[in-house]
């Protein structure tokens, strides 16, 4: 067996290990607060794995490593500024976060945006909100897909 053909299969074991987690957690899905928050009964480690593993994508791994290439060690002020926030997010404002949205109900960041706002001023805050995020998650998954086809590209010599 070639090296390429155990990464191939390796891919395929973790993509089925992925569809039957997702398939497991949907029998546990019964709402939008367990959808969204894990029912609200997730600890902070495993927040905070999953707000680490959510940072440590492509960016992280491309865009960084090539500003570092680019710049030199004047790279090490982004990843100090985003270590720091990361730090700011996890002991600052996550805990303030969590305590507001258990005791007003809230599911989403825009939930808490629109909190306050009257009415007719409540749809708009949603609706750019929710054009807000749905087009830079678009460019994300977009730049995840790249990144992904570059890397399979360069292991399978695939153009």
């Amino acid at each position: 067996m070639q090296q390429s053909d155990a990464v191939f299969l390796t891919i395929i074991f973790f993509t089925l290990l992925l569809i039957a987690v997702g398939f497991w957690a949907k029998r546990r899905t019964n709402s939008e607060e367990d959808f969204f928050l894990g029912g609200r009964k997730l600890g902070p480690l495993v927040a905070a794995v999953s707000y680490s593993a959510s940072a440590a994508s492509a960016w992280t791994l491309l865009g960084l490593s090539g500003l570092a290439y680019a710049i030199g060690l004047s790279a090490i002020w982004v990843a100090s500024g985003s270590f720091l926030g990361m730090l700011i997010s996890w002991f600052w404002i996550g805990p303030r976060m969590m305590s507001f949205s258990r005791s007003n109900g809230l599911v989403t960041i825009i939930d808490f945006l629109g909190l306050k706002a009257k009415q007719p001023f409540q749809r708009i805050i949603l609706l750019i909100s929710s054009f807000i995020v749905l087009f830079c998650f678009s460019v994300y998954v977009a730049a995840q897909f790249q990144g992904a086809g570059n890397a399979f590209s360069s292991a399978f010599e695939l153009p």
